[in-house]
């Protein structure tokens, strides 16, 4: 009997079908996501029926998913680095690996932070607004020399943010208990509640679901600060942000991972000092191959079958 493999990732192979063809080569049966988007907890559950492993997105792999499966089920590899949508216990406790692929992202989602800041402080999105609607309104900006950033979470992407910012002479500090990464040289590494003071722009690069930003938080930071949210949304206390945002200690904020997603006609989108990003920051043609190679040879490797070393 061939192994089976589910494909939870809404968008897998769809820009490049080599990592479903490495599959397919290894002889496994594949059963792909028929809705295309981000499946409920009864929707995996049914792709999940008589497979052997998971090509997984951000679709909830909880104890419940995992019990139904944990028969068959041998292994889980994420497209991606975030594994807060899986239920990690219960996958241990059913004797099923997990893997991820932390690297490949890195340069993807450091570059549309840098992005992101760059509009942010030239005022790129309202000036070409205005251009495209006939009015020539020239608007001073500012620049990054000189500005303080504070990286929070210092793995592969926010150790490849510090490096981007760094060539435009920001001074960079560190805050994460646990850098998985070195600080880079001349950067400072502090405990959160001592660097906030400090900094003229925030970026968020931590794991995990814990709330790091709250009320306590942004009473700590200098009036007019930026802050970017790459990363998760439960990052950041709601209430407490759109009080900080509208009490003036955040002059403008730029999010790509939202409390709730798909996000739409939430609170966020009447704010004019709001950049708002639907979740993009992996989606590079570059980055999804390379994630999806990633999670395919991790699968097979987990599943006990030849991984191809290059493709």
């Amino acid at each position: 009997m061939s192994l089976c493999v589910a494909i939870g990732a809404p968008s897998f192979a769809g820009n490049d079908d080599t990592p479903k063809r490495l599959l397919l080569e290894a002889g496994v049966e594949i059963k792909t996501n028929p809705f295309q988007r981000r499946l409920t907890e009864g929707e995996i559950s049914v792709l999940l029926e008589g497979a052997d492993g998971l090509v997984a997105g951000p679709e909830p792999l909880t104890a419940m998913v995992l019990g139904a499966a944990a028969e068959r089920l041998k292994a889980i590899a994420r497209v991606g680095h975030d594994l807060s949508n899986i239920d990690l216990a219960a996958a241990a406790a059913c004797g099923v690996r997990v893997s991820s692929t932390p690297g490949p992202p890195a340069d993807a989602v450091a570059e549309l932070v840098l992005g992101a800041l760059l509009a942010i402080a030239r005022k790129i999105v309202p000036l070409n607004a205005s251009m495209h609607a006939g009015r020539w309104e020239p608007a001073d900006g500012w620049e990054l020399r000189g500005k303080t950033v504070l990286v929070v979470g210092h793995g592969h992407v926010g150790s490849r943010v510090s490096h981007l910012l760094r060539a435009f002479g920001c001074q960079i500090v560190v805050s994460d208990p646990n850098p998985q990464l070195p600080v880079p040289e001349g950067a400072r590494l502090l405990p959160l509640e001592a660097a906030l003071p400090l900094a003229d722009i925030v970026t968020l690069h931590a794991a995990g679901p814990d709330t790091l930003l709250d009320d306590p938080q942004f009473a700590l930071m200098k009036r007019g600060v930026v802050l970017l949210n790459g990363a998760s949304g439960d990052l950041i206390r709601r209430s407490a942000f759109i009080r900080a945002l509208e009490g003036g200690v955040l002059a403008a904020a730029w999010f790509d991972a939202y409390w709730e997603q798909p996000y739409s006609r939430g609170v966020l989108a009447k704010y004019d000092k709001l950049l708002l990003t639907p979740h993009t920051g992996t989606r590079t043609i570059e980055c999804r191959r390379a994630v999806e190679l990633q999670a395919v040879r991790n699968l097979l490797r987990d599943l006990g079958l030849a991984v191809p070393e290059a493709a």
